[in-house]
């Protein structure tokens, strides 16, 4: 189905195809939990995706006034520069199963 939302509520196995190949066919469970986080953070001040370049952080962003990353990582580190800059918002949460299928689609992995 290409309807995400619906095989993550009802499926507990799923298989990423890209070009023609099953490339990952798993648990959804396993998979989210080896494909990280995503962080989006609204600063206070001024802070680019620069300072996010680091082991474990894929494609750090602006986004609508926010900074969007995936943390493959420890997120230890990502939180640490975070806690170094005035924070107006935050938010961390595991991918979705659309979030991981994008990511494989579009090569990341």
């Amino acid at each position: 189905s290409h309807v995400l939302s619906e095989v993550e509520k009802v499926c507990n196995r799923v298989a990423i195809i890209k070009e023609g190949r099953i490339a990952t066919e798993e648990k959804v469970e396993d998979l989210r939990k080896k494909s990280g986080s995503v962080v989006q953070v609204k600063f206070a001040e001024p802070v680019g995706p620069d300072a996010f370049r680091m082991p474990g952080v894929v494609s750090p962003v602006q986004q609508n006034g926010h900074l969007r990353m995936t943390v493959t990582g420890n997120i230890e580190g990502v939180l640490a520069e975070i806690a170094r800059h005035k924070v107006a918002d935050i938010s961390i949460h595991q991918m979705t199963l659309e979030e991981i299928f994008m990511h494989y689609y579009e090569g990341a992995k």
